[in-house]
């Protein structure tokens, strides 16, 4: 198993001669050091980031271990599947991928707007014309009316309906909170692939790959109602305002404290918003807007931590996931 989050790869050497993984964000920080240590345990792998530079140097050290490398766009759904496709094509196999991704969003589910719902669905590489039956079903789901929104579904007019019949959590004059990410699944337009990843269309190899958004949700009240810059993963940053892949590169590589040859070293976390701006000026090209609803959605520290670590066998797709309430 594979834990995404980069800190440390749950994997025997014996397991990993051979084996071919696709890594994301391999340009610099935990995806370098990832890519660099399966390659010393006898992986092969195929490298992605929008850093065409950085790419060029993680593949630079990799010398004459079996790699392969793409730049481009991990947000972008279309670029994605190509990548995936390819590098299953180039290897003759894919075994593995790993999204540089695991800590959980400190953001509550119940709590996300509209214009936070996009940025989700745009990192988990939903396609755009799904996202208004997404999110008016979202919201039709939990809130207490029983009027479906243009784009929505209510108990009378779609699930009592299905068979079996239920309900919407919202009824009746109460409105509801969702107790897991699991059951968006319940919800209109929410598919397994779209909340864990997956082929749009489930065993069409032709159809659109969609990264997931379960990694980037919780539920859990405890996590708090913003987004934990000294833990969150890479895809987490990339659904804060504004900040796109290079300002999320260099949030994590002030955090933590890259060596010379690129791995990971002495975490460097920050302090505050005073600190995090002025150690990554990339923040100051945000607009002034991005800038001030960045400053309302970041914390420093957490109480709740969720790892997912997910690995491939035997063609087979594992995932745990554990929490961590300190």
């Amino acid at each position: 198993m594979f834990r995404e989050n980069g800190e440390e790869t749950q994997a025997r050497m014996s397991e990993l001669k051979g084996k071919v993984i696709a890594v994301t964000g391999a340009g610099s920080g935990i995806g370098r050091a990832l890519a660099l240590g399966l390659a010393r345990r006898g992986a092969k792998v195929a490298l992605a980031d929008r850093d065409a530079e950085g790419l060029g140097e993680t593949a630079r050290q990799l010398g004459n271990y079996p790699h392969s490398q793409a730049a481009f766009d991990v947000t972008d759904h279309a670029a994605l599947k190509g990548w995936i496709d390819g590098a299953a094509a180039e290897f003759g196999r894919l075994d593995g991928i790993i999204n540089n991704a695991g800590l959980a969003r400190d953001a509550l589910l119940m709590r996300m707007k509209d214009e936070d719902w996009e940025r989700v669905l745009r990192v988990g590489g939903v396609p755009e014309e799904l996202w208004s039956q997404l999110i008016d079903s979202f919201n039709d789901w939990r809130d207490a009316d029983d009027q479906p929104n243009i784009d929505g579904a209510e108990t009378d007019d779609y699930y009592a309906r299905l068979e079996p019949p239920y309900k919407a959590r919202g009824h009746k004059g109460q409105a509801a909170n969702l107790d897991t990410v699991d059951e968006l699944l319940l919800i209109r337009g929410f598919t397994r692939s779209i909340v864990h990843g997956g082929y749009l269309v489930e065993d069409d190899t032709n159809s659109v790959w969609i990264a997931g958004i379960v990694d980037l949700l919780t539920t859990d009240p405890d996590a708090g109602a913003q987004v934990n810059v000294n833990a969150a993963s890479k895809r987490v940053l990339l659904t804060l305002p504004g900040v796109t892949e290079t300002v999320a590169d260099a949030i994590l590589a002030a955090r933590e404290g890259l060596t010379e040859d690129g791995m990971a070293g002495e975490d460097f976390y920050f302090k505050d918003v005073a600190d995090l701006f002025k150690r990554v000026p990339e923040l100051a090209t945000l607009s002034t807007e991005d800038q001030t609803a960045l400053r309302g959605l970041i914390s420093f520290a957490s109480r709740v931590f969720r790892v997912v670590s997910r690995g491939r066998v035997h063609g087979v797709e594992y995932t745990m996931t554990s929490t961590v309430k300190l």
